[in-house]
């Protein structure tokens, strides 16, 4: 496997949300259209179900620009919080 991406349909959700989750292609196999090739399938075949595709990326994410390339535009930047198991916990 040089590279993936991880996408759904949520029908459960109103208007049959989808999301494209994960995007990733080995250092050596970058720059060769893969990840752009691997998006725009995901496009085309969530589109077809819903109009509303969300992607999530890290802040700084180099990919960004290739997301903006295909249509993708800001929402609202967030945090996240990530649970650290310390001693002094119950």
């Amino acid at each position: 496997m040089i590279g993936g991406c991880i996408a759904g349909v949520y029908p459960e959700i109103v208007n049959n949300f989808s999301g494209i989750n994960d995007v990733f292609v080995l250092p050596e196999y970058r720059g060769k259209g893969l990840a752009q090739a691997m998006i725009k399938y995901s496009i085309t075949a969530a589109y077809s179900i819903t109009p509303v595709i969300k992607l999530h990326i890290l802040i700084g994410n180099p990919a960004e620009h290739l997301y903006q390339r295909l249509g993708f535009v800001a929402g609202p930047r967030f945090t996240d919080m990530k649970y650290k198991k310390s001693d002094s916990y119950m």
